[in-house]
C-alpha cells in the first residue's frame, strides 16, 4: 500500500508540473523527447501531416448546422484516413473536447474554473500561447488542469465555441446511419 500510495502521489506531482504522463500523443501531435526543470520527459510536437486537419475539424463543427457526421462523411468523400481508417463519430466528440489543442488564455481559465476543474497554474499564466494538459483527478476528486509545455493550436475563442456547441448536445447516437 505504501507503495502504491508513493507510486499515485509522484503521477500527480509530475502532472501538476506539466509533464506528459505516457500513452500515445493526441491525433495532431508528435512527441519529442526534451527535459523539464531537469528531469527526461516528452513534450508534444505538432505533426505536420495531420495538425492541420485536427484544426480543420474544430473549424467544421464550430459552424452552425455541422454534426460530427458531417465531419466524417466530408473526410470519407475527401479520402483522409485517421490512423488508416475512415473517421468515427466517436474519435471528433474525443478530439474536440481534448484541451490539449486550445491555446491557453484567460477565457479558458475561466471556462475550467467555473467547471470545479483544479486549475494548478496562476490565472497569469494563461497567456494564451501553450496548450494545457486536463487530468483525471484522484478517486473522488476533481480533474485536474495545468498549462503545458508545448504551443496551442486552436485559438481558445474557436475551442470554447466548440464546448458550448457539444453541451448544447444532450445525446450522442453512435450505430445511427444517415
Amino acid at each position: 500500500e505504501t507503495i502504491q500510495k508513493r507510486v499515485t502521489d509522484a503521477y500527480y506531482s509530475r502532472c501538476q508540473h506539466g509533464f506528459h504522463m505516457s500513452g500515445a500523443a493526441p491525433y495532431g501531435f508528435q512527441l519529442e523527447p526534451t527535459t523539464i526543470e531537469g528531469i527526461r520527459t516528452k513534450m508534444m510536437k505538432p505533426d505536420p501531416e495531420t495538425a492541420d486537419i485536427a484544426k480543420l475539424m474544430f473549424e467544421m463543427y464550430s459552424q452552425p448546422g455541422i454534426s460530427f457526421g458531417d465531419i466524417a462523411r466530408y473526410f470519407a468523400d475527401e479520402g483522409i484516413l485517421i490512423y488508416g481508417k475512415e473517421m468515427k463519430r466517436g474519435f471528433i466528440s474525443q478530439l474536440l473536447r481534448n484541451p490539449i489543442y486550445a491555446q491557453a488564455d484567460l477565457d479558458m481559465y475561466e471556462f475550467f474554473k467555473s467547471q470545479g476543474t483544479v486549475v494548478v497554474n496562476e490565472a497569469t499564466d494563461f497567456a494564451g500561447t501553450n496548450g494545457c494538459y486536463l487530468y483525471q483527478g484522484r478517486e473522488g476528486e476533481e480533474p485536474i488542469l495545468v498549462i503545458a509545455p508545448h504551443k496551442g493550436r486552436i485559438p481558445s475563442g474557436l475551442w470554447l465555441a466548440v464546448q458550448r456547441k457539444l453541451s448544447q448536445n444532450t445525446s450522442f447516437q453512435n450505430g445511427r446511419k444517415c
